[in-house]
């Protein structure tokens, strides 16, 4: 994978186009920042917009390396509709994390709400907004306070 990515990103960074990737799990994340670290040496990604889709179990140290490398995190609210099954995949603290973690600190590394169009959900924004603002299911499972404490 990271032969053909490589190869594609450079590809995007030398014609200055910006990019997204969709990438859910750290490990996944991981693997990617080290394709665009090693394309960074050769060709800046300084100045270009690109972000991950997701990101919902990105470490910090990851999230610290998207940042370094200018990249923003797309948060959607697939959280909404499957928080208890992630809370007994991966537990209540890497449910709680979700929300902290997928939102970057601007200006230094963007972040944006988003429904990832009909691939999870509706793309009707509501739902999106309420999980966003009070970290509940559409179940009504409490999985993060808004603020994360």
């Amino acid at each position: 994978m990271e032969g053909e990515l490589e190869a594609v990103i450079r590809a995007l960074v030398a014609a200055h186009w910006p990019f997204r990737i969709h990438a859910t799990y750290d490990e996944t994340i991981e693997r990617f920042l080290n394709v665009f670290e090693r394309v960074n040496r050769d060709i800046p990604l300084a100045g270009l917009r690109w972000f991950f889709d997701h990101a919902e179990t990105i470490s910090e140290r990851n999230l610290e390396r998207t940042r370094a490398l200018g990249g923003g995190i797309a948060i959607q609210h697939r959280m909404a509709y499957q928080g208890e099954y992630f809370i007994r995949r991966f537990g209540r603290r890497a449910a709680q994390a979700v929300l902290r973690s997928s939102r970057c600190s601007p200006p230094d590394c963007p972040s944006a709400p988003g429904t990832d169009g009909t691939r999870v959900a509706s793309y009707h924004p509501w739902t999106c907004l309420y999980w966003l603002t009070t970290g509940r299911t559409v179940g009504g499972t409490q999985v993060t306070t808004p603020d994360n404490s």
